[in-house]
């Protein structure tokens, strides 16, 4: 099995602010535990994960498969299978051209399945034996459909019309027509593309060695704004009418302007701690909450963390005032955020 590797708990300084950007911060107060609405231990290794209306789907790196979590006070679970990620395993150990050292996001190339999204009428998973990207029917709980990308998968997100997909390792990024699972269109898209989130109109993408967002045509794929952001910036969220990354190397959060295409604010965060390649961020209509060894939550009102929540792991959105949090260990929580 391959090794997984944690990134170490550095506090990194604040990185440049670009012009026109305000660096803001505050102590956040502490906040008790937070009460847990209830848990449920997954596989030793929870990988890449989307929420839905119907619960919370998450990838199965030991048996390739995808965990689908639905319930309240009392959760069930059930799995789809997708692949053997055996398959995968001869060119990802330890000498191997793509082994993958600590710090570095390429390990996500022997996923199977590999990075996760809902929306589009399905749920959308890579298959990155088959460089495909995998359709799931969350009614059925089968596949539905296996879309040939030519590209190793790193991440997806859907809107209503179109899932996005893109490559870390091949510095591409496409589109699929989910009433027709085929691929709209295919371009390249240097320095690492990562993070994914669709907000105004736009795909926005990380670029993890570029330092920067950039805003896509969704129809074309044309770059339309690239806007400098901080040092490795991965996971993305739209909020308050902003779109968040968080940049993992310099431990701070930027938010972007879509009316500028620019960034208005950095925030300080803690340092990323995790699996290399695994993050999240969750929307709010007053913000974010960022992952971490405790949760916080920034204020899009003051741009400034103004709270945090003691459990560690990545947060995913939930209804009712709730959240899904995916602990490094394999334990989920849902968690119901304080008023």
């Amino acid at each position: 099995m391959r090794a997984i590797w944690l990134s170490a708990l550095l506090l990194l300084a604040a990185c440049a602010s670009p012009s026109g950007s305000a660096a803001t911060s505050s102590a956040p107060g502490s906040t008790p535990s937070p009460p847990l609405v209830a848990t449920l231990d997954l596989s030793r290794v929870p990988g890449a994960a989307a929420a839905g209306a119907d619960g919370l789907w998450i990838a199965d790196y030991d048996r390739g498969d995808v965990t689908h979590v639905s319930g309240g006070a009392r959760l069930s679970a059930s799995t789809v299978h997708v692949g053997d990620p055996r398959s995968l395993q001869p060119g990802c150990q330890t000498g191997s051209v793509h082994y993958a050292p600590t710090g570095s996001f390429i390990i996500r190339r022997c996923d199977l399945p590999a990075g996760m999204a809902v929306g589009a009428g399905g749920v959308w998973t890579g298959r990155n034996d088959e460089q495909a990207v995998v359709r799931i029917d969350p009614r059925t709980g089968k596949v539905a459909a296996t879309v040939p990308v030519g590209m190793h998968v790193f991440n997806l997100a859907a809107s209503e019309t179109q899932v996005i997909v893109d490559s870390y390792e091949d510095n591409l990024v496409a589109a699929i027509d989910p009433r027709t699972n085929r691929v709209l269109w295919r371009e390249p898209l240097l320095h690492s593309p990562s993070g994914i989130a669709f907000a105004d109109g736009s795909a926005w993408i990380a670029l993890t060695g570029g330092f920067a967002v950039v805003r896509l045509d969704p129809r074309t794929g044309a770059v339309l704004a690239t806007v400098p952001v901080g040092g490795k910036p991965f996971p993305l969220a739209s909020a308050a009418g902003a779109v968040w990354v968080r940049c993992e190397q310099d431990s701070t959060v930027w938010r972007v302007d879509p009316a500028t295409n620019q960034a208005s604010a950095h925030v300080p965060v803690d340092p990323f701690y995790g699996n290399d390649g695994l993050d999240s961020m969750v929307g709010s209509p007053n913000g974010v909450w960022i992952s971490g060894l405790a949760l916080q939550r920034i204020d899009a009102a003051t741009n400034r963390v103004v709270g945090s929540l003691p459990l560690p792991g990545r947060p995913y959105a939930a209804s009712g005032g709730r959240i899904w949090v995916i602990g490094v260990g394999g334990r989920l929580s849902l968690v119901q955020l304080p008023g």
